[in-house]
Parts: structure tokens; sequence; C-alpha cells
């Protein structure tokens, strides 16, 4: 399947949510499906995992009508605010669609394809036209449904970087260009077209190769965009079953992860080793993540540790030097006290005896 520019905004949604009155939390979302039969579909809504955790029970989502509108819709038509699966490493999450009589209507013809997304580990060619679709600011969505496309190039293969939103270190590719607020969670295709005149050059296929996360910038004015990579998402779609039927729930069907092949439900028992070793790779990128936080604190602890040490030595040092000055001044005050009472100097030696030596 080739998604043509104009007609991709079909397969986006914008995420809305109202934090305070008439201040809105917005971000971009992909509807995303995989037909297991001719009764059963699978339905997510992906997005950015910082865009998910700002949703709430007044979210709403924006999507387009059949001749171009805008139409507002809460996501809690399409299941509780509770669906939204969480990758536990990456900047992704998936929200699970129930279909039903109400939402099916809204839902024909708006799809991506699950096996249209490159969930593999290859990088995505530097030489490949990449096309975001998303809503910059929120724009696109007032009256006619218009999101805002912008094209770039991959300007690296994956770079390990800490999340902007919570710290932990995830996998990137990043863009030439900078991202705008808005965009954030938004699909990141290589449409698998070009047109040079009149003449238009075709791929295979339409791919999905990441959604953004965020730009990434330093005090000199330079900013690239951050894009998580698909890779991410089979861990979360897998674990996703989401039926179009609700009287044919008679058993559990898991997608099958791709790598070009049909999506089908699986029915054998044989172990599928490379999902285990994608799992143990993400889990090993957390302990690691995790691990390099502890570090860092043990670092920071033993620095204050070595500032404390050296403070307590420099007060029990400053202690033993007043008490030398206190018992002397003591002294003098005794000798100043004797001999203001008529005790005479020699007096004052023989009656000190040899229990103390006091210096004048």
């Amino acid at each position: 399947m080739i998604l043509k520019r104009d007609d991709a905004f079909r397969a986006v949604c914008e995420f809305r949510t109202e934090v305070n009155p008439g201040t809105f939390s917005v971000g971009t979302g992909m509807f995303v499906s995989s037909q297991a039969d001719e009764n059963t579909i699978y339905g997510w809504i992906i997005t950015a995992g910082h865009v998910a955790v700002e949703t709430a029970d007044n979210t709403e989502i924006v999507i387009a009508t059949k001749d171009g509108k805008a139409e507002v819709l809460p996501l809690n038509m399409f299941g509780p605010i509770t669906n939204w699966k969480h990758h536990p490493v990456a900047d992704v999450s998936a929200f699970q669609i129930i279909f039903s009589d109400t939402n099916k209507k809204f839902m024909e013809n708006r799809f991506f394809p699950y096996d249209h997304i490159n969930t593999t580990r290859n990088v995505v060619s530097r030489d490949f036209e990449l096309t975001s679709i998303g809503f910059p600011r929120g724009l696109g969505t007032e009256g006619s449904f218009s999101p805002f496309t912008f094209r770039s190039y991959a300007s690296s293969g994956f770079v390990t970087l800490p999340r902007a939103d919570t710290g932990n270190l995830s996998d990137f590719f990043c863009l030439e260009n900078p991202s705008v607020g808005g965009y954030s969670g938004c699909p990141v295709f290589d449409l698998g077209y070009s047109t040079n005149g009149l003449m238009t050059m075709t791929k295979e296929k339409t791919w999905c190769h990441g959604i953004m996360h965020g730009t990434m910038s330093d005090n000199t004015g330079g900013k690239i965009a951050l894009v998580t990579p698909e890779g991410y998402y089979a861990w979360l779609l897998n674990k996703n079953v989401i039926y179009l039927n609700h009287n044919k729930r008679k058993e559990v069907i898991t997608m099958p992860r791709t790598k070009g092949s049909k999506n089908r439900p699986k029915t054998n028992t044989t172990k599928d080793y490379a999902s285990q070793i994608a799992e143990k790779q993400e889990s090993i990128v957390s302990l690691t993540a995790e691990i390099a936080s502890i570090t860092a604190n043990i670092d920071a602890l033993k620095a204050e540790l070595k500032e404390k040490k050296t403070a307590l030595k420099k007060a029990e040092k400053e202690m033993a030097s007043l008490e030398v000055k206190k018992e002397k001044a003591e002294a003098e005050a005794v000798v100043k006290r004797l001999l203001a009472s008529g005790m005479s100097t020699d007096e004052y030696s023989c009656a000190a005896g040899s229990s103390a030596i006091i210096r004048f």
C-alpha cells in the first residue's frame, strides 16, 4: 500500500486535553490495525508516552470526517483511560480500541496496517525522504481537518540519549530539522514515492519508521528532532488484543512479530526466540539505565561523604584548640583571683605543688 500525503491525514488524530479553562495539552496519535480474519481486527492508537500520560477522562480526539471536516470525539468512546499500555523504556504508548456499534462508524478507512510498520532494528537510510504528519501548536483542527506535514531526512543511526520527559535512556534516531510542540507522537513515514515533474517513482509500500519524541537543542541555537524507532512498537502491540465482534471472543490471538510477513495469528507452539530476545534487550536497556542512575547517586554520596569527613576533622581540630584555650583561660583566672586575695607568687607556687604547671 502506498499512502499519499493528501490521504495520510486519515490515519492520524489530535489528542486534546483541557488542563485549565481555555488551556489545552495537545499531541498527535496514529491509528494502527491488523486484520486477523474477516470478523476480528486489532486496533490501537499509538502516540508518545509523554502525550499519553497527559490524557484524562476529559480528553478528546479530533479526526477527519469523509468530507474533510474536523470531528471531535471523547477518547473514552473508544475505551476507558486505563486502556493505555506504556513502554517501560521508550517514549511510546498504545491505547487499546474497544470496537462498538457507537464508534465503528468513525473507524472506517482510518487504520494504518501493522505490517507497514518497520519493527526491525534496521536503521533508516539517510537517503530516504521522511514525512511527519501532525498538529504543531494544535493547529489544523479548527473547522477543516488539515494536519501539517514536514519533510526531512534521518541525520543519524540509532543513538542512546536521555528522554526529555523522564531522563531515562532510550534509543532514538535524529532528523535534520527540529520538531514543534504538538507534533509529539506523530508518525514519521517513508511514504514510498517521490515526484519529480511529470515522473513519479514508487517503492513497494509506505513504511512508518517511528514517532516523534521532541527536539534536542543547545545554547548555540542548534536543534534536531528525536524520533522513537518503531522497533519499540512490537513490544506494546504484541501484548494488546482487541476484537471487533464482542460476541466472538472465543480465544486469545496474539500479534505475531512481523518481518515482512503477513499478520496471522500463531497457532503453533514453536518458541518465538526473536521476540524473547527483543524483550530481554529491552530489559537490559532498562536495567542498564537504572544501574547508571544508582551509580551516579553512589558517586554523589561518596563526594558528599568526603566533604563531611573533611568538615568533621576540621571541627574536631578547632574544638581541641578551643579546649586548650579554655583551660589556659581558666588557669589564668584562678591565678588572678589568688593574687587578688593577697597571696604572693611564692605562696601560690608552694600551694600549686607539682600538680600543675602554670606559665605566665
